[in-house]
């Protein structure tokens, strides 16, 4: 059984993790909590997971926090979400911002999601995240940082980190071999600037950049400014 939780509301999305385990844990106080990222997980993991068990088995409660938007696993998701879902243990994924193609695969073996995202702020509409990407898409490193510092005050960095993440995401789907326009189920406007942009970096350096976002990402949620970790991202452009 899979719930699922994602958006740019990072605080609001661990929280429902968090009651959701609280909850299972009640009806199953024998159950086994188990928690995995990006760094903890691998695919070897998975048939132990999803195995069906016996009726008198201990079952298990598993978070995945990030773990379903690394590119290292998603060839490994798209084929064993049904796995996910049949299985008798408790899959909650915790993640970012999805791409539609993402959302839709997810959302289809879900039990049950949600979508949390943050509200913009005032001035947002007119300084958002997209002018940025805009920057990042022309490898434009001097206009990235100085969009970025512009709209410091005006934007959530939370939301902003969710945006990068998606443009970079969509870069590497529209820059795969073989990839088009329908193949990658991104609106044809957004795949067409995805695809120019992407041949302004090698797919490793893209692959590099996702990361440092990652982790500039969870940086912010140890203590660090988020904001000041994304801008060291941008200039590393």
């Amino acid at each position: 059984m899979i719930y699922s939780f994602f958006g740019t509301d990072r605080e609001k999305i661990v929280a429902r993790g968090k009651d959701i385990v609280a909850s299972a844990h009640k009806k199953r106080p024998d159950a086994e909590v188990l928690r995995y990222d990006a760094s903890t997980f691998t695919t070897d993991l998975i048939p132990d997971l999803t195995a069906r068990q016996g009726l008198f088995e201990r079952k298990m409660i598993v978070v995945l926090d990030d773990v379903y938007t690394s590119k290292t696993y998603e060839e490994s998701f798209k084929k064993t979400l049904g796995d996910f879902k049949e299985s008798d243990n408790l899959f909650i994924f915790l993640s970012g911002k999805l791409l539609k193609e993402e959302k839709t695969a997810l959302t289809k073996y879900s039990e049950k999601h949600e979508e949390l995202s943050l509200p913009p702020k005032p001035e947002e509409k007119e300084n958002n995240g997209f002018a940025i990407t805009d920057a990042l898409l022309a490898r434009n490193r001097d206009k990235a940082w100085s969009l970025l510092a512009g709209v410091r005050e005006n934007i959530h960095a939370e939301m902003l980190a969710g945006t990068l993440t998606w443009q970079i995401r969509a870069m590497l789907l529209a820059s795969e071999p073989g990839m088009t326009e329908a193949k990658s189920k991104l609106s044809p406007y957004v795949f067409k600037k995805s695809a120019a942009g992407a041949k302004k970096y090698t797919r490793e350096e893209l692959k590099d950049l996702l990361l440092n976002v990652t982790l500039a990402y969870h940086r912010g949620h140890n203590g660090e400014d988020l904001m000041v970790e994304l801008e060291k991202v941008v200039l590393s452009v």
